[in-house]
């Protein structure tokens, strides 16, 4: 597939930069690591590759390879790759260990310290110890999505929920609304809610959005735990509230372990709310996936103090033992330049970095989901990312699913879970 050219100063700054980068090399290939599921970048790889001569090799792994792979060549001392991809969550391991470069000054001096009209709440996972050590190329925040059909079923206004973020204690009336479609009819049960709080820290997506809403923080911006302060406790106590006490979320909630375990029920017809990523928003209007592809909302969470999320973003970042590094800087800034963002949006189901092109008309036509993105961007949506996140965040997990389970008390289960995580800190 053929993309149109890049315009003016961009096209500029990237050719003087890759004219320098290739005479320092001596290269006119370079190796990039992505995603099995990074289609999206293939025509920027295309298209980099016809403006500038240089041919990309493309290697592809899992996600849930990504670490294995990285890790195993870093710790020989080498890297194959001039980009790669990375999770928020690798970044602070291997910017930790000193194996990805330090991107600051090279982003700066393309986009300015302000990174104005880039989507800045998508950088922040992507930073160590204040520092970009990656660059966000396709940004995400968990959305609330809705079925009007049902929501009409029960007698309920199925518009009513594009408002909720905008209102504070609007929480209030989302319980009310998963109540009115919490139901059981001719031998099948209905739901109000549905998420996917098993696997590996599924539960903390929720767990962060309700302590974010409250006005509080998980971690304090020099890592001390906060887990025990009053918005942590209130934010699990609703989590339990929501499965034993309104009993509104689908009780299956703590055995799905990803996405798709909990977006299957709701496609049926039979939950009434779910709170994913955006891409679930197409297939939910697709006839095939959906039993109500005409009858889909969304828009960014219930508000209780404030609406909130969690970043979600994908980064591609430099490996420090890459044999060209600048080749692969200059390929991660074509990639993220507006241009390569627009068709990136236009053509997949991946959402661009750019402020502009979450409203653009060609974007929105191809993800209507865009524009509630940007909206869930000016609301709290930290993932409180740290060298430890892995360690920390598996303890909290096993915690928050004692408490919804009622093994523990919400504050008991916080306590021990700040407890642990101290223990294993020092």
């Amino acid at each position: 597939m053929r993309i149109g050219k890049l315009s003016g100063v961009m096209l500029i700054i990237v050719t003087l930069a890759l004219s320098v980068a290739m005479v320092a090399s001596g290269q006119e290939q370079i190796r990039v690591l992505l995603g099995s599921h990074m289609d999206y970048l293939f025509d920027a790889a295309e298209v980099f590759e016809e403006e500038f001569g240089i041919a990309v090799d493309i290697e592809l792994v899992t996600s849930t390879d990504l670490r294995t792979k990285l890790v195993s060549s870093f710790i020989a001392r080498r890297s194959p790759w001039d980009a790669v991809f990375l999770t928020a969550t690798l970044v602070q391991e291997l910017a930790g260990r000193g194996w990805i470069a330090d991107l600051s000054e090279r982003a700066d001096a393309l986009w300015g310290p302000e990174k104005e009209g880039l989507v800045l709440g998508s950088f922040e996972a992507g930073e160590f110890e204040g520092k970009s050590y990656s660059i966000p190329i396709t940004i995400g925040a968990p959305i609330l999505i809705w079925n009007k059909q049902l929501m009409e079923r029960v007698g309920l206004d199925p518009d009513a929920p594009y408002e909720w973020h905008k209102n504070p204690s609007s929480y209030e009336e989302f319980i009310e609304y998963a109540k009115a479609m919490t139901f059981e009819e001719d031998g099948v049960e209905y739901y109000g809610y549905v998420d996917a709080w098993a696997g590996v820290n599924h539960a903390r997506f929720q767990f962060m959005y309700e302590v974010q809403a409250r006005g509080g923080d998980v971690i304090a911006d020099d890592g001390t735990l906060l887990l025990t302060s009053d918005a942590c406790v209130e934010a699990l106590q609703a989590m339990y509230d929501l499965y034993n006490v309104h009993k509104v979320i689908d009780p299956a909630a703590v055995t799905y372990t990803w996405v798709f375990d909990s977006a299957a029920p709701f496609w049926d017809g039979t939950r009434g709310m779910i709170f994913t990523w955006p891409f679930v928003v197409g297939l939910s209007m697709d006839p095939d996936t959906s039993a109500f592809p005409d009858d889909v909302g969304w828009a960014p969470m219930p508000a209780i103090k404030t609406s909130a999320s969690t970043d979600g973003s994908e980064f591609l970042g430099v490996p420090t033992l890459a044999q060209n590094p600048d080749l692969g800087w200059e390929f991660i800034a074509f990639a993220a330049s507006y241009e390569m963002q627009k068709i990136q949006g236009m053509t997949s189901g991946w959402i661009p970095i750019w402020e502009d092109l979450l409203v653009d008309p060609d974007v929105v036509a191809n993800q209507p989901q865009a524009p509630a993105i940007l909206e869930v961007y000016q609301y709290p949506t930290s993932t409180y990312m740290t060298a430890d996140y892995t360690e920390w965040t598996s303890i909290l997990q096993a915690e928050i699913l004692n408490a919804v389970m009622g093994r523990k008390t919400p504050l008991r289960a916080l306590q021990d879970a700040e407890r642990e995580i101290e223990r294993v800190r020092n």
